[in-house]
């Protein structure tokens, strides 16, 4: 059976709470077409817009993002045990309005590694990079 993606996920619990699609839409203050495409999978809806359904829906913002996360790299659904290995400050930091207009066209494995990189200590930060640095020019070679 396939995996549900976000989408699916988002009309699953708009038709559960009897809410049409302009009312999603008035809720989170954008026109009904921009919404109708969360639901279709041809917008991923920003974390703001996550945050604003998980109000709607009383259920924890973090039950969304495990769908944005996972349907970002794999568009499949995550399994319980990846959302478990996944830190709490980072989901917060994935999960700020602010951080995603500046990251909004990055991979969730790229945010992760932004996120960790800047919880290091300067030195350690420069032999990070010198070791990413390495191991790309072997692997142009």
């Amino acid at each position: 059976m396939p995996e549900r993606t976000i989408g699916q996920h988002l009309k699953e619990l708009r038709k559960a709470h009897g809410y049409t699609q302009y009312h999603v839409a008035s809720y989170l203050n954008i026109i009904t077409q921009t919404y109708s495409h969360y639901e279709t999978g041809r917008i991923i809806p920003p974390a703001e817009a996550l945050y604003h359904l998980a109000n709607l829906y009383h259920i924890p913002v973090e039950t969304l993002l495990d769908f944005l996360i996972g349907n970002q790299e794999t568009g499949k659904v995550p399994d319980n045990s990846s959302s478990e290995d996944i830190d709490v400050d980072f989901l917060s930091f994935i999960n700020d309005p602010q951080n995603d207009r500046k990251f909004k066209n990055l991979k969730k494995s790229e945010k992760e590694l932004l996120y960790y990189y800047n919880q290091l200590s300067l030195q350690n930060r420069k032999k990070i990079l010198e070791m990413i640095k390495l191991e790309w020019k072997y692997q142009k070679k």
